[in-house]
């Protein structure tokens, strides 16, 4: 039998094989992770930005008294979230706790994330990934839940008898997988059934809370199991990602201030992501109240501009990529162009690759690649947005969230947040946006009627 050639994670020559490794959609984690990891904290502005967060959980907990560690994470789409959020994995995992990694994106996608799709998405996943150990003695807390369906919701919900099925087996994984189809069939159920939704809908929110009460009685169990079989003496730590990319402001307003308590109240050690748009206005304080935090811990984009986060943005390329793929002058021109952003650096270094013909990448290439990233913002730019870019030229302290063509720009980063040392945060146009002359015209064209 041919053995499986081990995986080399050293920088590559290979252009097709760089190309690959610069896959801007796939976070960094495990192997990947432990290898090309690049601490940019310091550059970005937000020192030390993973050790925060965990001491924001590790200083909450306290077996003695069931204290939860809970922190809130932010920064715009592509800024490098999920990779920070896996580093903390492990960190979490070293300091004693039992890590489960939530993607809502497996749940849904984010225009249909609402309060129910949230909290069960993230109670599934956990008991899920638990659940695969099975959890001895937690049989009649399942069969609780169960019951409690049966009565609180199917009866007052009107859900006609044998639509779903609230049965389990006799072990306790058969009562776990058979909880699970439940509450997955009564999702659907809703979501299928025109005549009942409305109704469905609302005694479901309105048991809501109810239903993570029951529910927490099994994580709670989980946790303690995990802690005596597994050596996890502080229990589990959720980390739930994918919750910043909800765009509509009243699914944000309905996830994290008016079901805020749902979330915030799972008997796990949690960190959520938040949109940016949150962060950024009002609701800030209403939500760090909603989640007892003092903050939301903000990830900036790395400062491309300042020769230190020029010179870690260049690191990361070379993690994967062998020096000799890109010359010097095209490195610091995909660096520069990306404005700190990971995502955009890595379509950058991918673009860069598809276009050279000379076996490295050029100056020539680097360009052609900045320029593809520029007219893809110039596709769906208006008018309006030119208008708030231009406030965004150089430097400016107010965030762009006044209507809902700044949070347009926020959300699809032709506006970048930075951040000072002191965590004051700052926001410029995209370095590829303020390459477009439809932009710099609008510049000038501001600059001389303020000279006049």
């Amino acid at each position: 039998m041919a053995t499986r050639r081990k995986q080399s994670f050293a920088p590559t020559r290979d252009i097709p094989e760089a190309y690959r490794r610069c896959d801007p959609m796939k976070p960094l984690e495990g192997d990947r992770l432990k290898h090309w990891y690049v601490d940019c904290s310091a550059e970005r502005g937000a020192p030390h930005f993973v050790d925060r967060l965990l001491t924001a959980v590790v200083y909450a907990t306290d077996s003695r008294e069931t204290a939860l560690g809970r922190a809130l994470v932010s920064g715009h789409r592509g800024c490098g979230k999920s990779t920070e959020l896996h580093a903390l994995e492990g960190k979490l995992a070293t300091a004693g706790y039992r890590v489960v990694y939530v993607d809502m994106l497996k749940e849904a996608t984010p225009d249909q994330y609402d309060a129910e799709v949230v909290t069960i998405g993230v109670l599934r996943q956990v008991l899920q990934e638990l659940g695969t150990r099975g959890l001895p003695n937690a049989g009649k807390l399942i069969d609780g839940v169960r019951e409690w369906f049966g009565s609180a919701l199917m009866e007052k919900a009107k859900v006609a008898e044998g639509q779903l099925e609230v049965g389990g087996g006799a072990e306790v994984a058969a009562k776990l997988g058979g909880l699970l189809k439940l509450l997955a069939d009564f999702r659907g159920y809703i979501k299928r059934t025109s005549q009942d939704k409305l109704t469905a809908t609302v005694e479901y929110r309105r048991y809501l809370k109810e239903l993570s009460e029951h529910l927490n009685g099994i994580l709670v169990r989980a946790s303690l199991q995990a802690q005596r079989e597994e050596g996890t003496r502080n229990g589990v730590a959720v980390i739930v990602d994918g919750l910043d990319r909800i765009e509509d402001p009243e699914l944000q307003r309905e996830v994290f201030i008016d079901y805020g308590e749902f979330l915030a109240t799972l008997q796990v050690h949690k960190v959520l992501t938040v949109p940016i748009s949150m962060v950024c206005s009002e609701h800030h304080r209403t939500v760090c109240g909603r989640f007892g935090v003092a903050q939301i811990h903000m990830l900036p984009s790395v400062q491309a501009e300042m020769d230190a986060g020029l010179a870690k943005l260049g690191d990361i390329v070379h993690k994967r990529c062998d020096a000799s793929l890109f010359d010097q002058a095209a490195l610091d021109v995909v660096c520069r162009t990306c404005g700190g952003d990971i995502r955009h650096l890595m379509e950058l270094a991918q673009e860069a690759l598809a276009q050279t013909d000379t076996g490295h990448v050029t100056p020539r290439d680097a360009e052609g690649a900045a320029n593809a990233l520029s007219r893809s913002f110039a596709l769906w730019l208006g008018e309006p947005h030119y208008s708030i870019l231009t406030r965004y030229a150089e430097r400016n302290a107010v965030p762009p969230v006044d209507d809902q063509e700044s949070l347009d720009l926020l959300y699809s980063a032709a506006i970048l947040c930075y951040c000072n040392g002191d965590g004051e945060p700052w926001y410029q146009a995209h370095p590829a946006v303020r390459r477009l002359s439809a932009f710099t015209d609008r510049v000038q064209r501001a600059t001389g009627t303020q000279e006049s």
